[in-house]
């Protein structure tokens, strides 16, 4: 089995830069082996979250989500109940893909993410394919390294690139790509029709030359995806592209665990709270908000139909 997309709108031009790679899936996650947790603090234990429902496989779609019935105490709980979910296996190179039809919806506090992820004390890697907090409507994909170099800033991309200097993980620096691209998290409505199906699918290419993420309405999923013959230089313009620059893209970068978690508040959520809007439409802190009112988590979760890695 392999993954292919193709685009119409890609030049000539931009092809003739590509090499002309043969990928082969080498992973795939699906609902029949995807499960599998870490438990920290607010976190749940694969057991706990199973039998709360947090986790859970619906017609071969995998469902993560947060728990949305509990009031909480903000001044002795831990967290409201939540899932962090890590593969065993690891990406260092070659193209990760993920069809994901929901995305949690924005909600003062929530704080998902899709990422990769690499970390002892002395070296780190990491790469946030999807991420954003309370009411945001733009993609953050975000690169950090415990390597001390530059990334070359690319200019035919979709998104807009903040950073170029990688060194993490504090978070207080990176390379991040901001797409507006969530319309209350339904991602294709926009593109697509409001009867169109929800979802899309997100590619990662990461080489010794370039770190490149592309995303796909689910309308506008190439046709050859349902092939597995990955080939990107048919995917047309991606939402970020970089360039090596001082980085040893392959070290740099490596061994990561594919993360999918749902958190709440804390340092990002925290600090944008007044100019996220979210100080006037709660009119409380954070925490306290996230504790009392659960029900605003209801479309807090990610259905994911697979993920594939190639080499």
């Amino acid at each position: 089995m392999t993954t292919t997309f193709t685009s119409a709108s890609v030049s000539q031009t931009c092809r003739a830069t590509w090499p002309e790679t043969q990928y082969t899936l080498t992973k795939k996650y699906d609902a029949y082996n995807f499960l599998g947790s870490n438990g920290f603090a607010q976190y749940l234990s694969k057991e706990q979250a199973l039998q709360a429902g947090l986790v859970r496989t619906d017609g071969g779609v995998i469902y993560i989500g947060v728990d949305n019935k509990t009031v909480l105490d903000p001044r002795t709980s831990l967290g409201r109940p939540s899932v962090r979910v890590e593969s065993h296996d690891e990406f260092s190179s070659g193209l990760l893909i993920a069809d994901i039809e929901h995305l949690p919806g924005n909600a003062c506090g929530l704080w998902p993410a899709f990422w990769l992820l690499f970390d002892l004390r002395s070296d780190y890697s990491e790469i946030d394919i999807i991420e954003g907090v309370s009411l945001d409507t733009a993609d953050e994909i975000t690169l950090y390294t415990d390597n001390e170099c530059y990334v070359d800033l690319r200019t035919d991309m979709i998104g807009t690139e903040e950073n170029n200097y990688c060194r993490g993980p504090n978070h207080d620096q990176g390379v991040t790509a901001d797409l507006t691209l969530f319309e209350g998290r339904d991602v294709t409505r926009k593109s697509c029709g409001v009867k169109a199906p929800k979802g899309g699918v997100w590619a990662l290419l990461l080489d010794e030359n370039n770190i490149k993420v592309w995303f796909f309405g689910r309308c506008r999923i190439p046709e050859d995806i349902s092939k597995d013959k990955p080939d990107p230089s048919g995917w047309g313009t991606p939402i970020m592209k970089l360039g090596r620059g001082t980085c040893n893209i392959v070290e740099a970068w490596k061994k990561m665990k594919i993360v999918i978690n749902i958190t709440f508040c804390g340092h990002w959520p925290e600090g944008v709270w007044e100019v996220s809007g979210c100080a006037a439409k709660t009119k409380t802190e954070c925490r306290e908000y996230v504790a009392q009112n659960p029900k605003d988590f209801v479309e807090g979760y990610f259905l994911i139909n697979w993920i594939k890695t190639f080499q």
